[in-house]
């Protein structure tokens, strides 16, 4: 259940605040601070999670392509799709891995800052919400109520 998001220009310090406070007066016991860019990179938001909680992607270069696998390849795939769906895959099995580690904190704070127009999907990071994780609250930024309201579904919007 995404419990608590506010809205409006916020600027790093104000974000760093946040972040800052919940740690120090133990209302969490892990706070996640990333920002999101107008075009989500899904592998940096996952890499700045699992940072901070401690958990490490072994083997990120697995699936890269060797010249004789890429000779291997029907000739419907080109070059580029397949290196999209390399990418895809690794994205999902990342996110198949970070969501246990975080259901295993009792409370974790996530704060995406600027969200970006198109909203940022949850699931595809790998971060577990609603009822599937209680312990978890979003905290997200963004210039735009929209945003929020449509693309990210949230519950409480605090215009700041």
């Amino acid at each position: 259940m995404v419990t608590i998001i506010p809205l409006g220009c916020w600027d790093k310090i104000r974000v760093k605040k946040v972040e800052r406070r919940a740690k120090n007066e133990g209302l969490f016991d892990v706070v996640v601070v990333t920002i999101i860019s107008n075009k989500p990179n899904y592998r940096k938001i996952q890499d700045e999670i699992a940072e901070a909680l401690g958990l490490r992607f072994d083997g990120q270069n697995i699936g890269v392509a060797d010249k004789k696998s890429i000779a291997c390849l029907p000739k419907v795939f080109s070059l580029k799709n397949y290196y999209k769906l390399n990418d895809e895959n690794e994205i999902e099995s990342r996110a198949r891995r970070l969501r246990p580690r975080m259901l295993a904190e009792d409370r974790i704070l996530v704060i995406l800052s600027d969200v970006c127009s198109n909203g940022v999907d949850l699931d595809k990071v790998g971060i577990p919400y609603g009822i599937y994780h209680t312990g978890c609250k979003l905290l997200l930024t963004s210039s735009g109520e929209d945003v929020l309201s449509n693309h990210m579904s949230a519950q409480k919007i605090f215009i700041i």
